[in-house]
């Protein structure tokens, strides 16, 4: 799941959350998805981009929220 998310993220850094107060030109998001198709729990997946110096990211993890849905 955590590739899969880094394939969104590549695609369209926007896709995720933004996390307010960062300073431009970067800007951090999160963008969380479920671990498995029929689980309640996610992998959240925390981010930076800057425009023209592309995406880091900064950790992940295992969240046992429950999902929106």
């Amino acid at each position: 799941m955590v590739r899969e998310a880094l394939t969104v993220i590549e695609r369209d850094p926007a896709a995720g959350r933004e996390i307010p107060g960062w300073r431009p030109p970067s800007v951090e998001y999160t963008y969380t998805t479920p671990l498995a198709h029929d689980s309640a729990e996610a992998i959240t997946v925390v981010y930076t981009h800057t425009p023209g110096m592309g995406v880091t990211v900064v950790y992940y993890f295992r969240d046992p929220q429950v999902m929106d849905p």
